[in-house]
């Protein structure tokens, strides 16, 4: 996502190429950190718990990213986000425990199809908002 969104938020905080990539690599060490630390939570306490906190915590990040003083409260926000959206893999886990084993395999395939079909939509809803639209980034991470 911000790697679509690099080329505005670059202008608006006057980013160097390296100052931009570095909000791709926190989000990914992030998710990095977050993996090891929503697997052990998920296996202590729930994956249900662990669903609820994340979609929380993501959604809350993203909001608050939106409106962003400066750089590095950007940067900050994005880690934060990278953190909660890493256990984002237990909500497969969960549908999974609940599914036949006849079928599981068969829905399984669809739920990971959503992905190929969501990223897609991801790009369109950016070109909208920052080329038709041509609102700021911050709408785009507030939505």
């Amino acid at each position: 996502l911000i790697a679509i969104l690099g080329v505005t938020v670059r202008c608006e905080f006057d980013l160097t190429s390296w100052e931009e990539s570095i909000l791709t690599t926190v989000f990914f060490a992030g998710n990095f950190i977050g993996a090891i630390f929503w697997g052990y939570i998920a296996d202590k306490f729930g994956r249900k718990k662990v669903l609820f906190l994340i979609s929380i915590g993501a959604g809350s990040f993203s909001l608050i990213a939106a409106f962003s003083p400066n750089y590095a409260f950007l940067a900050c926000c994005r880690f934060l986000f990278g953190f909660a959206v890493s256990g984002g893999d237990h909500g497969v886990t969960y549908c999974s425990e609940f599914l036949p084993t006849k079928s599981r395999g068969y829905v399984l395939v669809i739920v990971s199809a959503f992905l190929v079909v969501a990223l897609p939509f991801e790009s369109s809803l950016a070109l909208l908002f920052l080329g038709y639209a041509k609102l700021n980034w911050r709408y785009f991470l507030g939505v």
